[in-house]
């Protein structure tokens, strides 16, 4: 495995978040690198394990999660020393680190193409125009507060990569993640601060992910 890089964190004149998009892992590729609450958590969902895999070489200790609502084991990830979200979508992982509240979230491009999205997730001055870019920035605003889905995304608006939402508990930068062809990512960090994002090859952390038809050389 690679070294593992500590846990980044505010100082300075910018915030630095960490960020590894890799693709998802088998459950037996990442089981040594995972607890048994880690096991129980994630339930066999391979999204949610190579996450937990992933936190445990950015950011080492016990990651847990507890949902705000039910209190079940599958709330935003925690972990001592360090504020860090994880987000999966069609085989693809993502997980932040920071010294400030962090969200992450991934999308497919196509999940938003559906003739209702602009009802239920574009406020009436927002432009119709990259849905899976503007989904994934409101639910990484969204996940780096902490309500996640109970506030109306509608009323979380970027403009120009600017965050305008008249009850955000602060002030909030956002940065889109570069991620494959097919795929919109972002990130959003509470911060007065500009964002500095590192991108760490998370393949470097990783056992090689599992072939998939066409990966394989003749």
């Amino acid at each position: 495995m690679g070294s593992r890089p500590a846990p980044a964190r505010s100082g300075g004149a910018a915030t630095t978040v960490t960020v590894a998009v890799v693709r998802q892992r088998e459950l037996h590729q990442v089981r040594h690198l995972l607890t048994a609450p880690d096991l129980l958590a994630v339930r066999g969902r391979l999204g949610a394990a190579t996450a937990r895999a992933l936190l445990h070489e950015l950011a080492p200790g016990q990651v847990t999660a507890t949902c705000r609502r039910c209190g079940g084991p599958h709330g935003q990830p925690v972990v001592a020393g360090a504020c860090v979200s994880a987000s999966y979508a069609g085989g693809l992982v993502a997980v932040a680190v920071c010294g400030r509240p962090v969200g992450v979230d991934l999308e497919l491009a196509g999940a938003t193409a559906f003739p209702g999205f602009p009802d239920v997730a574009l406020g009436p001055a927002e432009p119709d125009g990259d849905r899976a870019r503007s989904w994934t920035r409101k639910e990484a605003i969204l996940k780096a507060t902490g309500d996640g889905l109970t506030v109306d995304p509608r009323a979380v608006g970027v403009a120009g990569g600017v965050v305008r939402w008249a009850a955000a508990p602060g002030p909030i930068v956002l940065a889109d993640l570069v991620v494959p062809d097919g795929f919109a990512g972002a990130v959003a960090v509470l911060t007065d601060r500009p964002l500095e994002v590192v991108a760490v090859d998370g393949d470097t952390l990783l056992p090689a992910p599992t072939p998939v038809d066409g990966d394989a050389g003749g």
